[in-house]
């Protein structure tokens, strides 16, 4: 059964195939535990491409770019050209902010087959082209990213109901706190601007000399909350 599975993918891997393995690593959305079955799979079956390849995945969501970058390079080395490990390898040149190697990559990808619209919106995204952008991300919903692209192209409702469902995140909140400031409501943008820094401080250097806040330099809660 799936709860056999999923506790032998943990409690006793080597009880399991290499197909029983992976698909034990879906049963759970705890990222943790995914990765440990990933990595577990790569070290029982190393000569198989996929469990490097799914564990740099979820080490790419985790920003462990280090970690991605050790198993993408085995994975790319069992399985050279395949279209997973080839995107994988521009979301890597991505997240380090190598775009062009990114933009490579995901065109690379793309003749194999894959499917990298959004993956090329990230890109564009970063490169300013935000409407061409926004036409890449497609329909996702409750995305930082089409937020983001939405709020640089004056969708500003349409941005702040994206991150309404979006994760909760220091960065998703100081996008709230821009929209707000730009439709001058400074309850929101202050509310907004507290989650942020409470979720990461370093974001009070950014906000004081941000000119999305220029209208607020004078304004003393403004001026406490960035000290």
């Amino acid at each position: 059964t799936d709860e056999e599975i999923a506790t032998l993918a943990v409690s006793d891997p080597t009880k399991l195939d290499e197909k029983e393995l992976l698909y034990a690593a879906t049963l759970t959305n705890d990222k943790d535990t995914k990765l440990r079955i990933y990595k577990t799979a790569a070290t029982q079956f190393p000569n198989n491409y996929r469990g490097y390849n799914n564990a740099a995945y979820v080490e790419l969501e985790n920003g462990q770019l280090g970690e991605a970058a050790t198993h993408l390079a085995k994975a790319d080395q069992l399985e050279p050209n395949n279209k997973a490990v080839v995107n994988n390898l521009g979301a890597l040149a991505s997240k380090k902010g190598d775009y062009k190697n990114a933009a490579t990559q995901y065109g690379k990808a793309k003749s194999l087959g894959a499917d990298v619209n959004y993956n090329m919106g990230v890109v564009e995204l970063a490169n300013n082209n935000y409407d061409k952008s926004l036409s890449m991300l497609g329909g996702k919903k409750c995305n930082s990213n089409v937020a983001l692209a939405q709020m640089m192209t004056g969708k500003n409702a349409e941005a702040a109901n994206t991150l309404k469902c979006a994760p909760e995140s220091a960065h998703n909140y100081y996008l709230l706190a821009v929209i707000a400031a730009r439709g001058a409501d400074a309850k929101s943008m202050i509310d907004n601007l507290t989650k942020a820094f409470a979720k990461d401080p370093s974001l009070k250097a950014q906000a004081a000399d941000d000119r999305e806040f220029i209208k607020f330099f004078t304004n003393p809660v403004f001026m406490a909350l960035v000290k």
